[in-house]
């Protein structure tokens, strides 16, 4: 295995924990003969000698070691989810953030995909499957046993270990392509349904729901088509372990009574052979039936090491700046996978602390693109974004994040409480949050909704109208007065109240040293800005100064 897998990195980071499992898992095999050599006890001295005496020692003894063998894998179980619960939360955190990088560059399909694979991880480490992978070294142990038997015995557990092991192989073989392909397309029918339930409304309203019934029914039946394929193999397969795992115990048993008829075996060792045939070919037998959890494990570790390998740790270079609001824009050239010609086109402006500026243009020109170039939160982009002459990535986005504020054209809200929203999910300053509503109209429409402030949002706003989501939206961009605001159409879902109460937030906070950004179609929110900015084709064509009214 490679010393830079994941895998091999958390091999050596729970070293300790693997030890111990391994020497719990040692202490637990050997004990496992204990019942084996009870029964030859039982059948080959205290039968014969019918002393009541040597059964209650004998009795006793296998009792403690049985306990020292259930306390072994209970030790064992014990460090193995602490394992797994120490991997999940040390893991847990960065995923959590690259997952928002993830999100931002679009490069993952599915955003919780991440918290699977680590889900997956866990119950791998704490499932059937590991104790399996920790006892098969023991697998030759018992056949060694076996053959100190009989050697007809060990050279038959010898033959069922390899047959199983051929099983195994055979069976993630066959089954490997028939399974991925049903469990992918499986995702993409749910991913077809969820985005189909998200516009409900729309579907309703346009009565398209029949039409999109029929193309999910001829996706549901090629998935199910795909499934009983692979179900049917794979069923066929368990089948034929089965039938291995009775045939194992019948020819051990039958085995065992030959030798026993021609004297070369005891009546004690035929029994305690066929417990032992069982216990060579266990790890075997669970190893068949869970190679499917061993791949995913593996496959689960390689989408989170290319995740982490493509958003490395950065240590923070503690670079706090006090935001002064001054922005520059050098060569901006941004780009998507989805798009030949580049969004934005080598983009240069500058914009001077406490200055207001509308970005104006057609539907398409890269005025969104370039809100989000400002806050450096587009995904690929060459040129470079200065503020006071910093550059963006060099700052820390903890320290640089509460001093902007941005209202993205698609609002979206948290679960959580209004103040909570309005407060950026951070400790809530009432004052402020109060201020923030007050300054976008909307203190005394919260403050009849039945909880006020604490009244809880879910979804994607529960019963709040759109124009009421983007208002809390807006008061969230504005709250604690930031130095920097980027607007994109704020004022899409707004009616006239509230556009007005844009229009003198606006002009309160630039009256207070914000420097303004603003996307906008709306003639009157131009009448307070400096100039203006007009956009065609991911390129600033114009520049014009106005005269503030």
């Amino acid at each position: 295995m490679n010393n830079n897998t994941l895998l091999s990195k958390l091999a050596r980071t729970y070293k300790r924990e693997l030890l111990l499992a391994l020497v719990f898992s040692s202490v637990a095999n050997i004990m496992m003969l204990v019942p084996t050599l009870y029964m030859l006890q039982i059948y080959d001295r205290i039968m014969v000698s019918k002393s009541e005496i040597t059964l209650i020692v004998v009795s006793v003894i296998t009792l403690g070691l049985m306990l020292s063998m259930i306390f072994s894998e209970w030790a064992r179980s014990k460090v193995l989810v602490a394992a797994g619960v120490n991997l999940e939360l040390a893991l847990s955190q960065r995923l959590f953030r690259v997952s928002f990088l993830s999100r931002l560059k679009q490069s993952q399909k599915t955003v919780l995909q991440p918290f699977s694979d680590l889900g997956q991880l866990r119950q791998t480490l704490t499932g059937q499957s590991i104790y399996a992978l920790l006892d098969a070294p023991w697998t030759p142990f018992y056949i060694i046993v076996m053959f100190l038997l009989h050697p007809w015995l060990g050279i038959l557990a010898l033959v069922f270990c390899i047959n199983l092991s051929f099983v195994a192989w055979f069976s993630a073989q066959q089954t490997k392509d028939s399974k991925d392909q049903s469990l992918e397309e499986e995702t993409e029918l749910n991913r077809f349904v969820h985005s189909k339930l998200r516009n409900a409304e729309v579907i309703e309203a346009h009565g398209m729901a029949k039409n999109l019934q029929f193309k999910w029914w001829q996706r549901q039946n090629e998935v199910l088509r795909i499934g009983a394929e692979a179900e049917n193999l794979e069923s066929k397969l368990t089948s034929a372990t089965k039938e291995i795992t009775v045939l194992k115990q019948s020819l051990a048993l039958g085995v065992g009574a030959l030798l026993v008829m021609e004297g070369e075996l005891s009546v004690g060792a035929m029994i305690a052979a066929n417990l032992l045939m069982t216990r060579a070919t266990a790890p075997l037998d669970m190893m068949v039936n869970g190679w499917r959890g061993f791949k995913q494990a593996f496959q689960a570790s390689e989408r989170i090491e290319l995740l982490l390998e493509e958003f490395p740790e950065i240590q923070t270079t503690g670079l706090r700046h006090k935001l002064q609001g001054n922005l520059m824009l050098n060569d901006i050239t941004a780009n998507i996978d989805s798009r030949k010609l580049p969004i934005l086109n080598a983009v240069s402006m500058q914009v001077d602390a406490g200055e207001a500026i509308a970005v104006i243009g057609a539907s398409g020109s890269g005025k969104s693109t370039l809100a989000k170039v400002i806050l450096g939160i587009w995904p690929s982009f060459t040129g470079r974004v200065l503020f006071d002459g910093l550059g963006i990535d060099k700052l820390d986005r903890e320290d640089f994040g509460p001093q902007v504020g941005y209202l993205a054209q698609d609002v979206e809200l948290f679960d959580g409480t209004i103040a909570e929203n309005i407060a950026r999910m951070s400790e809530i300053d009432h004052e402020k949050v109060i201020l923030a509503a007050k300054h976008v109209g909307m203190h005394e429409t919260i403050l009849h909704l039945p909880d006020g402030y604490d009244n809880q949002i879910t979804g994607k706003g529960g019963t709040l109208s759109s124009g009421q989501k983007q208002r809390i939206a807006l008061a969230r961009a504005i709250y604690d007065t930031p130095k920097l605001l980027v607007l994109d159409e704020p004022d899409s879902s707004l009616d006239d109240a509230g556009v007005h109460a844009l229009e003198s937030v606006l002009k309160e906070l630039k009256a207070s040293g914000t420097t303004i950004v603003l996307i906008t179609h709306r003639e009157s929110l131009l009448n307070f800005v400096d100039r203006t900015l007009e956009m065609e084709n991911g390129r600033i064509i114009s520049h014009r100064s106005l005269s503030i009214k």
